[in-house]
Parts: C-alpha cells; sequence; structure tokens
C-alpha cells in the first residue's frame, strides 16, 4: 500500500498538480504553509489606509528555514495567477510591518506574515494559484487557493 500511495504522490509532482491552501511546499530549502485567505476593499493601519483598485486578496503565510543556509525572503518571490494573467503583491504589503520585504531568515528558524495583492473585485480567492519562487532561484512551486 505504501508503495502505491508513493507512486501517486510522485504521479502528482510529476505531473505538477498545484497544492491546496492549508498545505506545506518545501522548494530550496524553504518550507512554505498558507492560512487561511480573507478579501478586503482597504487595508493598513486606521488611519494610514489603502484602498484596493479592486479587492485586496490577504493572504497568510508561514515561511521556515529548512536548508543549511540564510535565506532572504522578498514580497517578489511570489506571484498570483488568474489563467494567463499574473498579479505582483501590492505596494501595502511592503509597508506592513507583516510583510516579507528582505527578511533575513537563518536556517532553523521561521516567520509568519502577509502577502496582499491587489486583484479583481468579486472574484472568489479559489480562482488563484499562488505562485512560489524558492529561495532567489528560478525553480517554483504552486499553491491553490481556496
Amino acid at each position: 500500500m505504501k508503495t502505491g500511495l508513493a507512486f501517486f504522490l510522485g504521479l502528482a509532482v510529476l505531473l505538477q498538480f498545484p497544492n491546496t491552501a492549508g498545505a506545506s511546499v518545501t522548494i530550496g530549502g524553504l518550507t512554505y504553509s498558507i492560512g487561511v485567505v480573507t478579501r478586503a476593499s482597504t487595508f493598513g493601519p486606521e488611519f494610514m489606509q489603502e484602498h484596493a483598485a479592486g479587492e485586496y486578496l490577504v493572504v497568510p503565510l508561514t515561511i521556515r528555514n529548512v536548508g543549511k543556509d540564510p535565506a532572504t525572503i522578498s514580497g517578489s518571490d511570489f506571484h498570483l495567477e488568474r489563467g494567463d494573467t499574473k498579479y505582483d503583491a501590492a505596494s501595502v504589503t511592503i509597508s506592513s510591518d507583516k510583510g516579507f520585504f528582505l527578511t533575513k531568515l537563518n536556517p532553523g528558524t521561521a516567520r509568519t506574515g502577509i502577502l496582499v495583492f491587489d486583484v479583481p473585485a468579486s472574484t472568489a480567492p479559489s480562482k488563484y494559484r499562488l505562485i512560489v519562487y524558492g529561495n532567489g532561484t528560478s525553480d517554483h512551486t504552486t499553491i491553490q487557493l481556496r
């Protein structure tokens, strides 16, 4: 039975099936875990809120360095995709104290933060995939939001 399961898991990797939110993925010595994605029309502290052009998808994320070398995390390590359309993290992610702007992460440590994407209004998060580039490499994996 384990052999069949291992074959199935290997097939899933081979076919690049997207992972789902809540699952952990490891790439480039870093493990990424996504929490519950929320939608918002504004983001930020009460007196400094930014308004989305569409709406914000707020993606909570925990990153753990499981490698042997320090890593630098940046908002440019992540993109959202819907079909063949790509979205960069919104500038409010960088200004947030919970963002990932040039965050240093030593081996064996973790950081929990958020990614914020400004996307067209009234689109279900499940229509998007988070593309994660592992630790400054061109390797990437996909996590299907829900």
